[in-house]
């Protein structure tokens, strides 16, 4: 494909190939606090959520991130390189994901995180790079109920999944 300046009648931009773009059908928004309140009903086994945040989220949020910190390693591999952000690796609790739906009740989703993973252990079960807006990732040994009630409350269509994860 060729993209011809017509003043000048130079090329300005030459591809080898058609580009080829993914649509994701959804809701215009997704309610972040509905999502955030229904995590440990959808992941019963979840035992700790991780997340990334550059310079756009609040300075409460970072305190509550800060307050609510597992010892541990930063399992996702991280979606911004640059600007440098910043990772909290917290424990999945009732107190948790009660201070979460807080915040999320009271920012908007750029105030938040940029994105957010859902883990068991070390096995990955949700992972929401550009959270609460763009595609998300479900493990493959999420089951059909949940898939459903995700797509249900995203407007997302649940697509075949991968053989691997890309981001691991």
């Amino acid at each position: 494909m060729t993209i011809d300046n017509e003043k000048s009648g130079e090329t300005v931009c030459r591809l080898k190939r058609p580009l080829r773009l993914r649509f994701w059908r959804r809701k215009p928004k997704v309610d972040s606090s509905q999502i955030v309140a229904a995590i440990p009903a959808l992941f019963p086994d979840a035992t700790t959520m991780y997340f990334e945040c550059t310079s756009s989220v609040e300075q409460d949020v970072i305190h509550f991130f800060e307050n609510h910190v597992e010892e541990g390693d930063y399992l996702p591999r991280c979606g911004t390189l640059w600007p440098k952000s910043t990772t909290y690796r917290c424990k999945l609790t009732p107190e948790f994901v009660e201070g979460l739906f807080s915040i999320c009740e009271t920012h908007a989703v750029p105030e938040i995180c940029d994105h957010f993973f859902v883990y068991s252990g070390k096995r990955l079960l949700l992972g929401w790079y550009d959270a609460f807006d763009d595609q998300l990732i479900l493990s493959t040994c999420v089951d059909e109920a949940t898939r459903t009630s995700i797509a249900n409350m995203t407007g997302m269509i649940v697509l075949p999944a991968l053989e691997t994860y890309p981001f691991e």
